[in-house]
């Protein structure tokens, strides 16, 4: 029976495509496929539509935990005034005046407030919580898996396209940074992912230029976005550069077009894709026009970062970055759920090292048309890899989230490109060619099947540890309720504040204080942020913490010392004392563990 199938299905694609030198540009339409196959592409929709159900249901789990981070509050604070029709106060004093309202660029130099706006409609309509805030994370997340099934489909076929879901969907790092989106920016990775994707299909699918103006809106987006899009552009880019534009130079430069890659661009177009760009582009322009703000931050910190990183040191930050990948795809930074213990899939090291050089090898001996799809990823990791060394922050793994999607795509296309060469029976499905396993019957196994077993065995571990890993993560995220910025005592500090009748002015000592409350009240608690953003005491520290002395019964919120960022404690109770007055008490908020996390400190006179 799987002999007979086999070869029927090789005769009706034989005898309706002769040539498979480019496999990716034949495509076979779901209407002209034999009702044999057509089991293949129903069999691929329920495949993704498993894989996004499976997603949903790790990401959902206890959707509450960890708590919410000042980062993730800070970039939707404004929403909450827009909803509330208040003012509020915008980085560097910039912002934008519409039909007499005035709406925020950017939420730092070099952080725009896409996210921002994508969350409207959300809160507007499931009200101000962490559920509406999480529920567009995992959306965006959904739209990401599915670009990369798109993408590895596009790529080299509808398996890689699957097993790049899969790969994704599972890991540890993809779910739980999308759970908190907000905190890592990750609407750029459906952003980026959508401009790549639109580029292919205008460049080799030939279809309509609307693809260039699409992918150069969203590309611009996804750099308003954040910065840090940049590091992608500059890989697949540079690895357009080096496989397509470098070998064919001198064909270009003959030709005075592009042509000689496939490319037919006018002047006209050129310019309507550079004003799409710049439409996507539209919030960070604006803001510099205004302020100058990221240009500043760039002079400022371009030698040495805010937290202290030389960026003159290469090889140093470049070893930072390799750990900060490395444990992004092998999930083992996610301290902050656990309070210390990691876990993670070692098997994705090896996996990475070993399954593209495996794919390389086997595409040099077998199907030389194909050596460009094998090394593509490669090279624009690598040079994503290198262009991250550079930082105004710091060397955090949380800047790997732009990278998420790539190593998924190079296993899972390597993968398929193994599939697709090995020596083998042949068959086609979308254009890409399969090799179908063959059973000998009551002899050995085949090593066409035997191949393919050892593939879904290799895929099933890799997943399976991915998941095991997840499920550690929520068991002691149940116990521990987030740790550090993460914790869920943010919800027990609200229960406490709400409690207060009447509220009593509200001073936050530290940094990490102010955002969450201020979102979780829905805006109508608005703690005074007196710390400063200094790591020591500002000049200014005294002079505010004196004004704060003249507003009778305040309440001062502090981090516990194991929590604080900036310390100010010891410079605080110094002024009070000089200015007169003690501290009357001092109560604590714990979390779930039992462990001191928030300080509300009250002041009297001294008798």
């Amino acid at each position: 029976m799987t002999q007979h199938l086999v070869l029927s299905t090789q005769h009706y694609f034989q005898s309706r495509y002769k040539n498979h030198q480019h496999p990716t540009e034949n495509r076979v339409f779901v209407n002209t496929l034999s009702p044999n196959l057509r089991w293949l592409r129903w069999l691929e929709y329920a495949s993704i539509l498993a894989i996004l159900l499976a997603f949903s249901a790790l990401c959902w789990h206890q959707i509450e935990l960890p708590g919410l981070h000042p980062d993730e509050a800070q970039e939707v604070i404004p929403v909450i005034q827009i909803l509330n029709n208040a003012p509020f106060d915008t980085i560097r004093n910039h912002g934008i005046e519409v039909l007499g309202a005035r709406f925020p660029l950017m939420i730092q130099d070099y952080i725009g407030t896409v996210n921002t706006y994508l969350y409207v409609p959300f809160i507007g309509i499931f009200g101000v919580s962490v559920y509406s805030l999480r529920l567009m994370s995992i959306l965006i997340s959904v739209v990401t898996l599915l670009l990369v099934w798109r993408i590895g489909r596009a790529w080299v076929s509808p398996l890689a396209g699957v097993l790049a879901a899969l790969f994704l969907a599972m890991q540890p790092s993809f779910i739980f940074w999308s759970r908190q989106s907000v905190y890592v920016t990750f609407v750029t990775v459906p952003l980026t992912l959508g401009a790549m994707l639109c580029g292919w299909y205008w460049w080799r699918k030939k279809t309509s230029v609307r693809w260039l103006y699409a992918g150069a809106f969203l590309l611009g987006l996804g750099i308003a976005a954040k910065m840090l899009v940049g590091w992608v552009l500059i890989g697949i880019g540079g690895a357009f550069g080096l496989l397509y534009l470098l070998p064919n130079a001198r064909k270009i430069l003959e030709a005075r077009s592009l042509k000689p890659i496939g490319i037919t661009l006018t002047l006209r177009q050129f310019v309507f894709a550079g004003v799409c760009l710049c439409a996507g582009l539209f919030m960070l322009i604006i803001y510099n026009l205004q302020t100058g703000g990221t240009f500043a931050l760039l002079n400022d910190f371009g030698g040495t970062s805010y937290y202290g990183v030389d960026n003159s040191a290469f090889l140093e930050n470049l070893a930072a970055r390799i750990e900060n990948l490395r444990v992004t795809i092998t999930g083992e930074q996610f301290w902050y759920l656990t309070g210390g213990a990691l876990y993670g899939n070692p098997l994705w090291s090896q996996a990475l090292l070993i399954t593209p050089l495996l794919a390389l090898i086997i595409v040099f001996w077998r199907g030389r048309t194909d050596w460009r799809r094998s090394v593509f990823l490669l090279i624009a990791l690598t040079l994503m890899l290198l262009s991250s060394v550079f930082t105004v922050s710091a060397l955090w793994a949380t800047h790997m989230a732009i990278l998420m999607p790539f190593p998924p795509l190079l296993l899972a296309i390597s993968l398929a490109l193994i599939i697709r060469h090995f020596p083998g029976n042949r068959f086609s499905y979308e254009g890409a060619i399969y090799h179908a396993p063959t059973i000998k019957i009551f002899k050995i196994i085949s090593v066409q099947l035997l191949r393919w077993l050892i593939i879904c065995i290799f895929v099933t571990v890799l997943v399976y540890q991915d998941v095991q890993a997840t499920l550690a993560y929520h068991h002691d995220l149940t116990r521990m309720g987030g740790f550090g910025g993460h914790s869920s005592a943010i919800d027990t500090l609200m229960d406490t504040l709400e409690s207060l009748d009447p509220l009593p002015p509200l001073y936050a000592v530290d940094w990490g204080i102010q955002n969450q409350i201020r979102f979780l009240s829905g805006g109508t608690m608005q703690p005074i942020d007196i710390a400063g953003f200094e790591l020591n005491p500002d000049p200014g520290f005294a002079v505010r913490v004196q004004q704060s002395l003249t507003t009778p019964n305040s309440l001062y919120l502090f981090h516990a010392p194991g929590d604080t960022t900036f310390q100010r404690r010891d410079a605080f109770e110094q002024i009070i004392a000089e200015s007169g007055f003690t501290i009357s008490s001092d109560e604590v908020v714990y979390d779930r563990t039992g462990r001191p996390i928030f300080h509300l400190v009250r002041l009297e006179p001294t008798p």
